[in-house]
């Protein structure tokens, strides 16, 4: 009985070594994810008014070659 108890229990701790180690991969999917995220924002912050200004030069473009 008592080894029995000691058989399930290794198994149980694998299993559970097993969850705790997807769990940990996933976390640090997300926390690169978030981190890309972030690089996104401030490099959109830093250049937005730049990129607004040509994509304003290109509309005013098309705007004068349509009759």
């Amino acid at each position: 009985m008592l080894a029995q108890m000691i058989v399930q229990l290794k198994e149980f701790s694998k299993v559970m070594g097993v969850r705790t180690q997807k769990g940990q991969g996933l976390i640090e999917y997300a926390l690169i994810v978030l981190l890309i995220a972030i690089a996104v924002l401030v490099t959109l912050g830093l250049v937005g008014g730049q990129v607004q200004s040509v994509f304003q030069q290109i509309v005013n473009s098309l705007s004068g070659a349509a009759p």
